[in-house]
């Protein structure tokens, strides 16, 4: 994936000296003139508009990201990894020497953010990485003051991992182990090159990754393709989904909103809380979605949400979390593209009812 970001041309204007009324002030940026010999028009540029400030910082800011990102790789020892975890997934750091990198875009400012990881092992063989984030977006190089963690125990198969965001908005902390693959994941914003608290843990096994999450690839700091070619380090996780489909991708544009059940359904079909919340991707009008896999057989109807997460309390009073980092984008406009195996109806009762669910973006943007 090639990132670049758009730069304002500049315009240069061409004003000739004329007469002037009183009190005004003519500046000349050119002149114009005959050549006797060639009978040519001359013009000489004395001047040019400057670009504006915010231009101005913007483009360097696109501009000089790699450069300052490789002045980080030529000596990431210079860099303290001992900084707190805004998720308290406090590990012994020592470093081994070994360090990686990867390019994201987790803060929505245009340049990628590079994330940069020290390993470090211990007399038990545990193996992990501490992870800063980078960022130019400010117009000058930041620096995280936390840190995120991914490596593996060297006992017991905990397993700890790194996600991006299809969003470009915040990273993903996953915690699990490797004989069920059960663990939990939080998401951070990204504010700069700062990472935030985390949302409450969601459950998930990584066998089944979440729409939305993104792999990210270690690249060793000696290797610089990547950088040098621009490109993101993610890619999309492997999923165990259904046979493909021969359709075109299903296009949905909307806007993210958060509803009660008691805002959606007059009575909850399970006994959950009527004050559940439920994440939506909110139509501009119902369509007609279908369901390739409905209980073996193709399904159509019409849907006004999609179903994007939720908080929601079941009859027994448990908390079901999932999607959380949908809250922080209440209000905005989302484009999800999707193929069209990966859309599907629920076959129970399950909220939101009618509510088309994703189950894999193949992508989804903020407009």
């Amino acid at each position: 994936m090639k990132v670049s970001r758009a730069l304002a041309p500049l315009a240069c204007a061409l004003f000739l000296a004329s007469c002037s009324t009183a009190g005004e002030t003519v500046v000349v940026t050119a002149t114009e003139w005959v050549d006797p010999d060639s009978g040519e028009v001359v013009t000489t540029e004395i001047g040019a508009p400057s670009a504006p400030e915010d231009a101005t910082e913007e483009n360097s800011g696109a501009t000089e990201w790699p450069a300052e990102y490789a002045k980080v790789l030529d000596d990431p020892e210079a860099y303290n990894f001992n900084v707190p975890s805004p998720g308290r997934d406090e590990v012994d750091h020592v470093p081994d020497g070994e360090y990686f990198y990867a390019l994201v875009e987790a803060n929505g400012g245009g340049a990628p953010e590079l994330l940069l990881s020290s390993m470090s092992s211990d007399e038990h063989s545990n193996h992990f990485a501490r992870v800063l984030v980078f960022s130019t977006d400010g117009g000058s190089l930041q620096t995280s003051g936390e840190s995120l963690i991914y490596g593996a125990a060297g006992a017991g198969g905990s397993r700890a991992g790194v996600e991006a965001s299809q969003l470009g908005r915040g990273l993903f902390q996953a915690h699990w182990v490797s004989g069920t693959g059960d663990g939990s994941t939080v998401w951070h914003d990204v504010d700069g090159a700062t990472i935030s608290a985390p949302t409450e843990p969601e459950e998930m096994n990584v066998q089944y990754p979440r729409p939305g999450h993104l792999t990210v690839n270690w690249q060793p700091t000696q290797d610089r393709a990547a950088l040098d070619a621009g490109e993101l380090t993610v890619s999309m996780p492997e999923v165990r989904g259904p046979a493909p489909v021969d359709e075109p991708d299903v296009v949905v544009e909307g806007t993210v909103v958060a509803k009660t059940g008691a805002e959606l359904i007059d009575s909850m079909p399970n006994g959950e809380d009527p004050a559940s919340e439920y994440l939506l991707l909110q139509l501009d009008a119902p369509r007609e979605f279908t369901d390739h896999h409905h209980a073996g057989s193709v399904y159509s109807r019409d849907a006004e949400y999609v179903s994007l997460g939720r908080r929601e309390i079941s009859a027994r009073g448990n908390e079901r979390l999932d999607g959380l980092e949908w809250e922080r984008l209440q209000g905005e406009r989302v484009r999800l593209t999707v193929a069209p195996e990966h859309v599907h109806f629920p076959t129970d009762t399950s909220m939101p009812t009618g509510a088309l669910r994703v189950s894999q973006y193949k992508s989804a943007e903020i407009l």
